[in-house]
């Protein structure tokens, strides 16, 4: 199936982004966001209020594949996701809670040619950028999905499209394409526009893949680092070898090592670190611990671009 679903998508692919009538390869943009190509915006009102899948792509073998279980999908303007946070990212406007799209700005753009003006915005394009999006029907076996029929139920629909995606990711990243669903190290951290410079300045950790380099061990402690645009929830998970149940937990801002808040304690036999900030706080409105932080390091005045998570086991209690 998936092969089948590869074809389709290689066939069916439209121009991602609306661009300059006299330059195809400028792409024009706003402080909303994006535009869809027309032709794209067409295909995409037809299905972006049901279930799919989506693949972007260029020619090279740059490719992020996507699934949108909701009613407008996730190609809107002013929105978290998408044709929204990559303007954002290149008007110096993003969110603590937008997704990090730098990575695909870089192999996407060339950020030296970032022209803003009072209306419209542009920037040129690397190559052009395609995009195909693949009807639930197609991939599910509901085949009349679409017209209201036998349908299956949301939690089925979730799975349906997650398992999916996870095969066709598998698939392109068995023959060797670069992958935006997975951050490497040497991706983009954030632009600089400062004296009138453009230049997209390098990560210093990565986010999805988590190496010796990025954890490390301090006697019987494990530490790693974290960005303020991480959910240490999610990071925590990748981090090998971190203590499980009674452990404290130290957070510092590494540039000065100043601790940020009082000293963690899990003490729930088989808890976990990232399980402890899945959690919300009951003292503070319930928000969820790892929001809390990602908070606390993006303080207006304040902000913490980097910090160390310290987590310690507790011994002979």
């Amino acid at each position: 199936m998936i092969d089948i679903l590869r074809e389709y998508i290689k066939k069916n692919a439209t121009i991602l982004f609306k661009t300059d009538e006299k330059n195809n390869l400028e792409a024009i943009f706003d402080e909303k966001g994006f535009w869809f190509h027309p032709i794209t915006q067409s295909v995409y009102d037809r299905i972006k209020n049901l279930p799919h899948l989506y693949v972007a792509f260029t020619e090279n073998g740059n490719y992020y594949v996507g699934l949108s279980n909701q009613q407008g999908g996730r190609w809107k303007r002013q929105h978290a996701y998408h044709l929204g946070t990559l303007a954002y990212h290149l008007l110096g406007t993003i969110r603590y809670d937008d997704q990090n799209h730098l990575h695909w700005i870089d192999a996407w753009m060339d950020i030296t040619l970032l022209k803003k003006n009072k209306k419209l915005n542009t920037i040129a394009l690397k190559e052009t950028v395609y995009i195909s999006f693949i009807p639930f029907e197609l991939y599910s076996g509901f085949n009349n999905y679409h017209q209201g029929g036998d349908l299956p139920t949301k939690g089925i629909v979730r799975l349906i499209n997650k398992e999916v995606e996870s095969a066709l990711i598998k698939s392109y990243g068995l023959d060797g394409y670069k992958l935006f669903n997975v951050q490497k190290n040497g991706k983009v951290n954030q632009i600089d526009t400062k004296n009138g410079k453009n230049q997209i300045l390098p990560l210093e950790t990565t986010t999805k893949e988590i190496g010796t380099e990025h954890a490390g061990k301090n006697n019987n402690c494990v530490e790693f680092q974290i960005k303020n645009t991480d959910n240490v929830s999610n990071l925590a998970a990748l981090i090998p070898n971190l203590p499980v149940g009674s452990c404290t937990i130290e957070i510092m801002n590494k540039a000065n090592g100043k601790m940020l808040g009082r000293i963690r304690t899990i003490r729930t036999p088989g808890r976990t670190v990232s399980q402890y900030f899945n959690a919300p706080n009951t003292s503070n409105n319930n928000i969820l611990k790892w929001l809390e932080l990602q908070n606390k390091m993006n303080m207006p005045g304040a902000i913490i671009p980097l910090a160390i998570v310290k987590v310690c086991p507790i011994i002979n209690q």
